[in-house]
């Protein structure tokens, strides 16, 4: 009878073990849940604020090349069939990507120069430029968990010089992928 009884205790402990690791698991996939959702939820915030600033700039005053960067910029964030070649764009490093010919510098040269000429004319609107770079960037990383981490360490730089580390990023993603084969605006309008 003894032995009845012990192996009924045994059985007993395994199964509150096997419950209790269960539960364990259960806990620890909520919290994963929970904390992808909250992700998801802050995506969606930056991303309001990215198409918000975008409409913003969609004014007589916004130069041609802002506008177009914004938009360039914009859709290779949030493009799902250029997501991949971007992320392996931003793995390998943006500086090894970067471009210093002199097509590419001068087409960087006109948008920084556009942004200054912008911020004196229009801070409202190199504000919403800025905030569209900023926002964006941000989004991406929290849309999809396999990017996380990959701005991270380019992040200090977009809030010190927006402009510039976000041409720095379309100029890497453009190398690597012929994002900008897109027509220009003016022959989409056409």
């Amino acid at each position: 009878m003894p032995t009845t009884a012990s192996s009924l205790l045994l059985g007993g402990v395994a199964i509150i073990a096997m419950l209790s690791a269960g539960f364990s698991a259960l806990m620890s996939r909520h919290a994963l849940h929970a904390k992808r959702e909250r992700e998801m939820r802050e995506a969606i915030d930056l991303l309001r604020l990215h198409y918000d600033a975008m409409g913003r700039m969609d004014d007589e005053a916004t130069p041609e090349g802002i506008l177009e960067f914004a938009l360039k910029l914009s859709r290779m964030l949030h493009d799902p069939t250029v997501r991949e070649s971007t992320i392996r764009v931003l793995r390998e490093g943006i500086d090894s990507a970067d471009d210093h010919s002199p097509d590419v510098i001068k087409g960087t040269d006109i948008v920084y120069e556009e942004y200054k000429i912008l911020l004196r004319m229009r801070p409202d609107l190199a504000t919403a430029f800025i905030q569209s770079i900023v926002s964006g960037i941000l989004a991406f990383e929290k849309r999809w968990p396999e990017c996380a981490g990959i701005l991270s360490s380019h992040v200090t730089r977009v809030v010190a010089s927006p402009v510039e580390e976000a041409q720095r990023i379309v100029r890497a993603a453009d190398r690597a992928t012929g994002l900008w084969s897109v027509p220009p605006i003016d022959a989409v309008a056409a």
